[in-house]
């Protein structure tokens, strides 16, 4: 297949761009035919006739100027293919106090981004929606496009495994069920969700069903924030442990998104595990260990 991206080219490359498969202006001799192997046009897919639809009714609504957060929703999705899901702030600043400022965040479509685990949109795709509104946005609105800040929950717990169900690959396996708790939207590799909470006796319920868990000793989960522009958090490290305190895990900002660490610290026995301590400075350095 041929493709043409620069539309001056079509004037000496003998094919012509169509809303269809890419053809040629003539017959060109000892070609038969020209297939379209890709059912990409333009760079996406083509729409079929219930998109087509759904993008005229959108039309109708914004008529091409963003005014309300639903119209910079839709045409961020409509005009940049790369992007899976954006989520409108309006009046919201995240870097300093100055008012009138419309962020926007948005996640790259699945398999788009280097790192599936926390999605990230590149800066020359970010500034070019930026561009793009200064066009069809209020003047005195200031748009501030950015990726989700993506904070990690470890899980820190003390097992008793059942004698008859000892396996090398319990940590393996325990670490596959606790990401898949937390952030269920990785494994399968689709789009994170905004807003979504954690519940720590969620957890401790569903390792508890566990058919190799004879009891659990300790469960706590590790909530590590990062530093957002703009703000101060005095706690980067907040413990929440089972049965103490707080219990659901909230996010910290309309643009935070729960994932789990890289490792958690799980501690495996087959009698009364020892009493573990809270999270604290050891563990920050040893957070990547494994204990049976």
């Amino acid at each position: 297949m041929l493709q043409i991206d620069d539309p001056e080219a079509e004037k000496w490359s003998g094919f012509k761009t169509v809303n269809g498969p890419l053809e040629p202006e003539k017959k060109l001799p000892g070609i038969a035919a020209v297939s379209q192997i890709t059912p990409f046009y333009a760079g996406q897919e083509r729409e079929d006739q219930l998109q087509m639809q759904a993008r005229i009714s959108e039309y109708v609504t914004h008529r091409g100027r963003a005014v309300t957060p639903r119209d910079y929703e839709r045409l961020t999705l409509q005009a940049f293919s790369d992007i899976g899901k954006v989520k409108c702030l309006p009046d919201f600043n995240i870097k300093n106090a100055k008012k009138g400022v419309v962020t926007l965040v948005v996640v790259p479509r699945p398999g788009l981004s280097e790192d599936y685990r926390k999605p990230v949109a590149h800066s020359g795709l970010m500034a070019s929606i930026e561009e793009y509104f200064s066009k069809r946005a209020s003047g005195r609105a200031s748009i501030d496009v950015i990726n989700p800040v993506y904070e990690e929950l470890m899980i820190k717990c003390s097992i008793r495994f059942r004698t008859d169900a000892h396996s090398p690959m319990l940590g393996i396996q325990l670490k596959a069920m606790f990401d898949q708790l937390i952030a269920p939207w990785q494994k399968s590799k689709q789009l994170p969700k905004f807003g979504q909470s954690v519940s720590v006796s969620q957890l401790y319920d569903q390792l508890r069903q566990a058919e190799f868990v004879e009891a659990i000793d300790y469960f706590s989960v590790v909530r590590v924030s990062e530093d957002h522009p703009g703000h101060s958090l005095p706690d980067y490290y907040t413990l929440y442990e089972y049965g103490k305190g707080a219990d659901l895990i909230e996010p910290s900002e309309p643009y935070t998104v729960f994932v789990p660490s890289e490792s958690h610290i799980i501690h495996l026995t087959e009698g009364r595990g020892d009493s573990e301590t809270p999270f604290g400075i050891g563990d920050m350095e040893v957070g990547k260990t494994f204990i049976i």
